[in-house]
């Protein structure tokens, strides 16, 4: 059975010392389609978690392309 991986990739940090993270946030097992649903709904369902800020809303794109999601969060 194929593993399949929910890769998140956020910057962290601001001014010089801004960078790039990526880390893996769940493994799903099955079929390609039902991997692929599983981490759509995986991806709807991510809130990442400003260290400074309260939750507000924020407009929130998910995009799909082939077997790969982007999601957009502004102010993220």
């Amino acid at each position: 059975m194929t593993t399949w991986g929910l890769v998140i990739e956020t910057t962290t940090g601001n001014g010089e010392s801004k960078h790039t993270e990526t880390f893996v946030t769940a493994h799903v097992e099955g079929t390609r389609a039902e991997a692929l649903a599983e981490l759509d709904a995986l991806a709807r369902r991510y809130a990442p978690e400003h260290p400074k800020r309260p939750k507000r809303p924020k407009r929130r794109r998910l995009f799909r392309h082939g077997d790969g999601f982007l999601l957009v969060i502004d102010g993220a």
